[in-house]
């Protein structure tokens, strides 16, 4: 509605796009890329938030779904790896805000630490830049709030700790 293509993953052009791509950029989870039409691609991984808690390979415990499978031995893991192979996924590359979530991150996903970049993240932009396009997939009265704080010139400090899984 907003002029933007857009195409539905699963349509013939979906499909098509998907396996002409030479990238995947995800905001949470690798899982939202279809493992057998992006082989090949470079998959980013810009997370959704800084980790103060344990994320991804660092839980060891817990009745996570995915813990379980990570943590499978033998022949179970095997034949998970077969019928799953998307669960033991890992980004090609992946974003951190500072040097100190570059290492936590790295850990997190298996990933060499020099494939995290230090970068901020893209989605934080929105607050200190005019970003165009950034009014898509938005909330449009929040959005338009912000606007206006950053027009005011007000200020003000917001703190919002809002945790969305428990090991």
């Amino acid at each position: 509605s907003l002029g933007y293509p857009a195409y539905y993953w699963f349509s013939l052009s979906g499909i098509w796009l998907c396996l002409r791509a030479g990238f995947f950029i995800v905001d949470a989870s690798l899982n939202t890329i279809n493992y057998w039409l992006s082989a090949g691609a470079t998959e980013v991984l810009l997370w959704h938030g800084i980790p103060l808690k344990k994320i991804e390979l660092d839980v060891l415990k817990g009745e996570s779904t995915d813990a379980k499978m990570r943590q499978a031995k033998g022949l179970v893991r095997l034949v998970i790896q077969f019928l799953l192979p998307w669960t033991f996924r890992r980004p090609d590359y992946a974003v951190a805000t500072s040097p100190v979530f570059q290492n936590i991150l790295a850990g997190a996903f298996g990933i060499a630490k020099e494939k995290v970049l230090v970068t901020g993240f893209p989605k934080n932009d929105v607050y200190f830049q005019d970003i165009p396009g950034a009014e898509v997939g938005t909330d449009k009265s929040a959005f338009s709030k912000l606007q206006e704080l950053k027009q005011s010139k007000a200020s003000f400090k917001t703190v919002l700790y809002a945790p969305t899984w428990r090991d």
